[in-house]
């Protein structure tokens, strides 16, 4: 059945029809199958959440098998160790692939890392030799936002509710975090948006864009997701279509969500570095500081110690 995007009944009527035009049984009709929809939908997700926990659990486990048997992994830290996995160091011979150089230029490794690793036996390669197949790129939001108890209401009531609509009450709060994630190169810009929202705390229930020349709205280097075509939103690319291996090291480029309130967050590609062989960790945050404001109509920013999941530096996968 398709349906035509009418205001006064949510877009749910048949299309071509008019609310005078639907009886009370079809209006019946509609909410039932509806219902069954919801329902059918909600099924469907609790299995696809299961289905990620077990392979998550699969993951962990083949990540605890490896560091048990590498005398460098073994010898660190576990919480460096696990990291040190995700970013490709998975066995001794691979720590003997990369210079002493790479390992500390990884985030939250210093020189007592690099001494026990050594202190194990790994010698380090003069020259790298592993292969670089991912990025390491930064997702930044600053902002001043209006936080007062009155503006928070204001902000629950307002239709449409726009992160704009805080600035009228005058009790303004300095918000900036900033994730590091870890992101194979070929993966998409649909991943990465979905890894870059959930990580600073928020559902990732709105559109989303990317815009390569870091200006918002820009025709000539906008990536949406394929579904808002159909809407009007074209670019140069569709979001699900476009690789991460488009980017280059040090470029800076600019992620909006939620077309409404529009979260503008600025992402840099801080450097390439390694990655698992079979890229399973997917992207996950290798770092990350400060927490974001509320979101209008949802729950309050999360803060850094209380991510969970995701947001766990060192192996959240998102």
């Amino acid at each position: 059945m398709a349906f035509m995007n009418d205001p006064s009944s949510d877009g749910l009527l048949p299309d071509g029809m008019t609310l005078d035009d639907v009886s009370m049984r079809q209006a019946h009709h509609i909410l039932a199958t509806t219902r069954m929809q919801l329902e059918v939908a909600q099924r469907t997700y609790e299995a696809a959440r299961e289905l990620m926990d077990r392979k998550l659990r699969s993951i962990e486990d083949k990540r605890d098998l490896a560091i048990s048997m590498s005398d460098a992994l073994s010898a660190i830290r576990p919480d460096k160790a696990r990291m040190l996995y995700n970013f490709g160091l998975t066995s001794d011979y691979a720590f003997g692939q990369i210079t002493k150089a790479d390992l500390l230029a990884l985030p939250k490794i210093g020189a007592s890392t690099v001494r026990d690793v050594e202190n194990a036996g790994i010698q380090f390669a003069d020259v790298t030799t592993l292969e670089k197949n991912s990025w390491l790129i930064e997702v930044a939001y600053d902002s001043f936002i209006d936080d007062s108890p009155i503006a928070r209401e204001q902000a629950e009531l307002a239709a449409p509710m726009t992160a704009r609509n805080l600035a009228r009450y005058g009790h303004v709060r300095h918000y900036r975090a900033s994730r590091l994630l870890h992101a194979p190169k070929e993966l998409n810009f649909f991943e990465l948006a979905n890894a870059a929202i959930q990580s600073l705390g928020y559902e990732n229930n709105a559109p989303h864009a990317f815009f390569l020349d870091g200006q918002a709205w820009s025709p000539a280097a906008a990536y949406y997701p394929g579904i808002l075509s159909e809407q009007g939103f074209t670019g140069v690319g569709t979001t699900e279509d476009t690789p991460l291996t488009v980017l280059k090291e040090g470029q800076e480029f600019l992620l909006v969500f939620d077309f409404a309130d529009e979260w503008h967050f600025r992402c840099r590609v801080k450097s390439e570095t390694f990655g698992t062989p079979d890229l399973e960790e997917g992207i996950w945050v290798a770092n990350e500081s400060g927490w974001m404001p509320r979101r209008p109509g949802y729950g309050p920013g999360v803060a850094i110690n209380e991510l969970g999941e995701p947001g766990r530096s060192g192996g959240s996968r998102l």
